[in-house]
């Protein structure tokens, strides 16, 4: 048997070291879309602009996932214009569930199995596409946008936890 425990660290809010995390990983949650949008629909399917906030807030705590998943959509908005306005703040609102989730796994767990780290992951999707439903008129039914996101959901989990073992 595999033993999948890591390192996991909690960065408190006064250390300057969160900060400069949150921005690196957010600067990488800019870059990864931009590749991840030459598929049609990259964004809907892979996920991309969660998967940094994903791996920092697993690996080093909420503080570090909270500034990552508010700066990166914020920082992508700016540099980009994507998301649109409307998006803006359900992939703001989804980051942050993304990141409660994660560092609060995480620092129960201890643990980087598949099912240990798919667990934020769906929740914060499922959670995510709920909180869509509130915001902003649903062009889908909830059934087929989650579906749409499994294989960015699986990227999440299977690389996400290479990074969050290797860091």
């Amino acid at each position: 048997m595999k033993n999948n425990s890591v390192t996991i660290y909690s960065l408190s809010p006064a250390d300057v070291r969160a900060y400069a995390l949150a921005l690196a990983l957010a600067v990488g949650n800019v870059l990864l879309p931009m590749l991840c949008h030459l598929v049609p629909d990259g964004g809907k399917i892979f996920l991309p602009v969660f998967f940094f906030t994903f791996v920092g807030a697993y690996k080093y705590g909420f503080t570090v996932g909270l500034a990552a998943g508010i700066l990166s959509p914020l920082l992508n908005h700016w540099l980009t214009g994507m998301p649109g306005q409307l998006m803006l703040v359900q992939m703001t609102v989804q980051s942050v569930l993304l990141a409660a989730a994660a560092s609060f796994t995480a620092h129960k767990s201890h643990s980087a199995s598949f099912a240990v780290l798919a667990l934020p992951v769906v929740i914060a999707q499922s959670l995510g596409l709920l909180a869509e439903a509130c915001i902003m008129p649903v062009t889908a039914p909830f059934f087929t946008t989650f579906c749409m996101a499994i294989p960015g959901m699986a990227l999440q989990t299977f690389l996400g936890g290479w990074f969050i073992k290797r860091l």
